[in-house]
């Protein structure tokens, strides 16, 4: 007979805990695999063998970890609500990421360096809408919340998207088709037209 609260907790627990564990995993497993392939080997190190790069891997992943520990822990310490928190941090990447995407699928001008500038950009000019433009604006401090920060950001994103790839080369149209959308995209094959 089930009498303490304990037992009965414990099938769900377990699963619980099983399913945090194998999401951390895949996370650290993506994150290490994108900055040794996308970022160091590239960049840092062309020539490293398979033997240096999973040790790179391996060290990028414990980093990581640590990092992820050290923002767990001063989460846990702010006053913030954790759902305030998944906008905010949704706001500092999500913007910027959405208006590269979206003038990179819908415009033939949209650069390379522009698309590279406005993320390297991101991060610090987030950073100013949120902790000074919001917070020392006296007329934007009653809109000061996560969904108008972002609205901010991502405007300034697009404009500096434009600005950016207006003022340099502009990509080689052979390499842009079938990249960029067009109506002739959304348009059904003939043979599913009934």
């Amino acid at each position: 007979m089930l009498t303490s609260p304990s037992v009965m907790l414990r099938p769900a627990i377990f699963p619980t805990a099983s399913g945090m564990l194998s999401h951390i995993s895949s996370v650290l497993n993506s994150c290490s695999t994108v900055f040794t392939m996308d970022l160091y080997k590239p960049i840092l190190d062309r020539g490293s063998s398979e033997q240096r790069l999973v040790r790179v891997g391996r060290i990028s992943a414990f980093v990581i970890l640590a990092l992820a520990t050290l923002l767990a822990i001063r989460f846990t310490r702010s006053a913030l609500v954790v759902f305030d928190l998944i906008q905010n941090v949704g706001a500092w990447v999500a913007a910027p990421i959405a208006a590269v995407f979206l003038l990179g699928v819908l415009w033939r001008r949209t650069t390379a360096a522009a698309a590279t500038l406005v993320l390297l950009f991101a991060l610090p000019y987030t950073w100013v809408v949120e902790s000074v433009l919001f917070k020392k604006a006296s007329w934007l401090m009653p809109f000061d919340n996560w969904l108008n920060r972002t609205f901010v950001v991502w405007a300034g994103s697009m404009f500096l998207l434009v600005v950016v790839s207006l003022i340099t080369p502009p990509p080689d149209p052979g390499r842009l088709r079938g990249i960029i959308w067009s109506w002739k995209m959304a348009a059904l094959p003939e043979s599913d037209r009934r």
